[in-house]
């Protein structure tokens, strides 16, 4: 019998498969497909759902059903559709969209923070009759038939959970989405039964809590992930949040972060886009001068407000875009460092990603 892992990710879906009872995990056997991509339609980006759940029932196929013991699934949260009898009715939306940035101010009347962001992606859903489900939901749903439960994991990427009483924040949901339920929200890791299989399967983790759960090794440490989705994160002390909260996997403790800055889909657009096919931004070194002459990066978004950042980047600094780029990047990581040290003493900073790893800047 084996065990397989599934990450769904923006770019690519990983695959980790091993025997149940192995002693040595440098037998297990991995696999990377490349996630389908979003699908545009007026100026709106929709996940791929029917490709991406095709790429998932293959590889189960593949191993066969009857040999699978458990399924781990976990992976890309920021997204959002409505379902009715389990088919989606809206959605499914990425979390690049933005069909809905006037309902922050909506939120901020009815809700005394002041860390809403643009991007959460229960803003892209219509207030029409259906059940929010996001990606992983659902293909938790198609594999098990239950669509009405989501772990705390991924309800608190919807801005909506209230991560004192684990449950949503139901005095604004009832004013902003009067026709919309949501599912039951479950914490911890919990395994449920396969269609038509004896084999069990996870409900889903969030991408977010599974990058961090093992890069904060102190409570004196902020922790640094540099992904896809720029994040940063430190372990909170106290039950106030200068940030958005989301619940760790590990020691039932909190996470402050900001994941407002795509900042690895910032440098993969850049790269596509760029004419100079020579240039290697892993050769960028850190440069003083220009560190002190570009700007800081914005709170981007959504793919056309990148694409316009890059063009006006390119546009001015021809050559030097690159170098504008990163450093522009730099000084924004380095202002949100600034922002914690205001609210949290910390002796270290712990820093990951595959950025972070390519790019010496840094």
């Amino acid at each position: 019998m084996f065990k397989l892992g599934i990450d769904v990710g923006g770019t690519n879906t990983k695959f980790i498969l091993f025997e149940e009872n192995i002693s040595n995990y440098s037998d297990t056997h991995k696999s990377i497909v490349q996630t389908p991509q979003n699908i545009i339609f007026e100026n709106i980006s929709y996940l791929n759902y029917d490709e991406i759940f095709k790429i998932i029932k293959t590889k189960i196929a593949e191993i066969s059903p009857d040999k699978i013991s458990q399924i781990t699934l976990s992976g890309q949260m920021h997204s959002s559709m409505l379902l009715k009898n389990s088919e989606i009715v809206d959605g499914p939306y990425s979390w690049q969209s933005e069909k809905n940035p006037n309902v922050i101010d909506q939120i901020s009347v009815n809700k005394n923070v002041q860390d809403l962001k643009r991007g959460y992606p229960i803003f892209n859903i219509s207030n029409m009759e259906g059940m929010y489900a996001t990606l992983l939901t659902k293909i938790f749903g198609d594999l098990t038939g239950k669509y009405s439960l989501i772990s705390e994991t991924e309800a608190s990427a919807t801005g909506f959970f209230d991560y004192q009483n684990k449950d949503w924040e139901n005095s604004v949901i009832s004013k902003l989405f009067p026709k919309i339920s949501f599912p039951s929200i479950v914490s911890g890791i919990n395994f449920y039964k396969l269609k038509n299989s004896s084999g069990k399967i996870s409900l889903p983790l969030g991408d977010f809590q599974m990058s961090m759960a093992d890069n904060i090794k102190s409570k004196n440490s902020l922790s640094i992930n540099i992904a896809t989705g720029g994040q940063i994160a430190v372990i909170k002390n106290s039950n106030n949040s200068i940030f958005q909260t989301r619940p760790s996997i590990k020691n039932n403790e909190y996470y402050d972060c900001i994941t407002q800055l795509p900042a690895g889909r910032l440098i993969d657009l850049y790269l596509k886009s760029s004419n100079n096919i020579s240039l290697k931004l892993n050769d960028i070194k850190f440069n003083e001068a220009i560190y002190k002459k570009a700007n800081m990066c914005p709170d981007l978004f959504s793919k056309i407000e990148m694409v316009d950042y890059l063009k006006s980047l390119t546009d001015k600094f021809s050559s030097q875009a690159g170098e504008f780029l990163l450093t522009s990047l730099l000084k924004k990581y380095i202002h949100l460092i600034n922002i914690y040290k205001k609210e949290y003493n910390f002796n270290k900073i712990i820093m990951s990603g595959s950025i972070i790893k390519n790019y010496n800047i840094f």
